[in-house]
């Protein structure tokens, strides 16, 4: 592809006939001076004069489409098959999800260019990694934007967010309003999803992080090693086209099975973080609780301390990650760790949520085995009872649900298995399959469909020192429901329910 200058300061002014320049291989019919104005994949945000790019996904065809896009005011079809479209330039090209990324970027300007790229990949931890790694380069100097499952910082200014890793023209516009806001790095989550859809396309990443692999997300890869080759895509793609200064780095947890398969991926330096003795920074000596964590890293030769305000065991190996990260940046270890204490939260991570009563309010995220094993681990170390509040979401991997209820009835004392984002699949058939691992634990559980009536048994059943777990949700501030959006925060319940109590 034929590359403009990259300036990053959003969109330019450009025509059919450069974007079909810009695309080799691609075949423009109808007026080569149509003018572009904005490129999108979604016919319902289709503006006049923009692109509508028809993407055949994995349940509907976006050439079904055009008609919309057109009645909105699409100037110009991207499509990978021949079609006919009064009115409309027609951009032909063998893949358009591929595309879609060349023409995103080359429209913007290229603006991953004008930035250092820091991606966070891994099952878990992704969100408060790339929030630890966005504040300690925003405290030592270097202006970061971030793009997440929680919110978008732009110039330091939060933005909704629709998805962890949104599509190629999001994308590209977000990286562009940074770079035009003052941001010299961006912090962004990779989610599986988005490395397999190549929603990443045209981002050039330079320091690529890996967390951990563990089971999630089979109803869309088929099993644990598609799973785990969607992740090493961002590793495998880490320097292949470098078109920037500047060094690439690969940062793997070293405790994690997988990482060697995501070394051997690379072409890219590697770092390490964890507990083996080579590791680039090693853990040494740990404590973590309900109160925080701290850690002793040794980090070339140099011992530093690491004080959190983030609890649990997760939280440090996150920070860990984070720091490493920062280190392959540039920035000083000390000046990192520093930087890192400062945090006091992340949304819907480990969130704490005062309360008077002499008990402990956990609301997280944890949506697979793993997750939900690691925040009742924590509740459980405060040496009082845990009661947990629990769902799974309708339609995706089923096969996970009878080991989350096995993990919550090992780990808790009380189970209430509720609902979660539901979509269109009835509660009762997810009940019943995580009823299997709930059974096999022979666990005290009840089934209580209404999340709000399960949150205010849960928060009853306490007494002080207990721990009570909402876990499913953590930061978002709806449940879906078939096609209803209702709005619904686990921490603003939890925070009701107390005051009545």
């Amino acid at each position: 592809m034929s590359d403009p200058q990259p300036h990053g300061t959003g969109t330019r002014r450009i025509t059919a006939g450069d974007l079909a320049a810009a695309l080799p291989g691609s075949r423009l019919s109808g007026d080569p001076a149509t003018p572009i104005r904005g490129v999108t994949n979604d016919s319902r945000s289709v503006r006049p004069g923009d692109l509508f790019a028809c993407i055949p996904g994995l349940k509907e065809d976006g050439h079904r489409y055009i008609p919309e896009a057109l009645a909105r005011g699409a100037a110009c079809l991207l499509v990978q098959r021949p079609m006919a479209a009064a009115g409309a330039a027609l951009l032909q090209v063998a893949n358009t999800r591929r595309a879609l990324g060349d023409a995103a970027a080359w429209f913007h300007g290229q603006p991953s260019r004008c930035l250092r790229v820091l991606a966070v990949t891994g099952t878990n931890g992704k969100t408060t990694t790339a929030h630890l790694i966005q504040a300690a380069l925003q405290a030592n100097g270097r202006p970061a934007g971030l793009i997440g499952t929680v919110h978008n910082l732009v110039g330091s200014r939060p933005q909704p967010a629709r998805r962890t890793t949104p599509d190629s023209p999001e994308l590209q516009e977000l990286l562009a309003a940074m770079v035009a806001a003052g941001d010299t790095h961006a912090v962004l989550e990779a989610s599986s999803h988005a490395l397999a859809l190549e929603r990443l396309r045209c981002c050039e990443v330079d320091t690529a992080v890996f967390t951990n692999l563990t089971r999630d997300h089979f109803d869309f890869h088929r099993d644990r090693a598609a799973y785990l080759a969607a992740k090493a895509r961002l590793f495998k793609d880490l320097g292949a086209d470098a078109r920037k200064t500047g060094p690439k780095t690969a940062v793997l947890n070293a405790d994690d099975p997988a990482w060697p398969r995501l070394a051997a991926a690379t072409r890219a330096q590697v770092w390490t973080f964890g507990r083996a003795p080579d590791a680039t920074v090693r853990l040494l000596h740990t404590s973590a609780g309900l109160e925080g964590a701290r850690a002793t890293l040794e980090c070339r030769g140099e011992r530093i301390r690491l004080n959190l305000q983030l609890p649990g065991r997760f939280s440090l190996h996150n920070a860990v990650g984070a720091l490493t990260a920062c280190l392959a940046e540039g920035l000083a270890p000390q000046a990192i760790a520093d930087a890192l204490a400062k945090v006091a939260l992340v949304p819907g991570r480990h969130e704490r949520i005062p309360s008077d009563r002499g008990f402990t309010v956990l609301v997280d995220f944890a949506h697979n085995p793993a997750a939900l094993a690691e925040i009742l681990e924590l509740a459980r170390s405060a040496g009082g009872r845990v009661a947990v509040v629990f769902g799974c979401e309708g339609g995706k991997d089923p096969g996970k649900r009878p080991l989350m209820g096995a993990v919550a009835g090992r780990n808790a004392d009380l189970v209430l298995f509720t609902s979660d984002n539901l979509f269109w699949e009835p509660y009762r058939d997810i009940a019943a399959a995580v009823e299997q691992g709930l059974r096999r634990e022979r666990a005290p559980y009840r089934l209580i469909p209404d999340r709000r009536e399960a949150i205010r048994e849960a928060l009853a059943w306490a007494q002080p020192g207990d721990v009570v777990v909402v876990a499913g949700k953590g930061h978002e501030t709806h449940q879906i429901i078939g096609d209803r959006r209702i709005p619904f925060d686990d921490r603003q319940v939890v925070r009701r329910i107390l005051e009545r109590l």
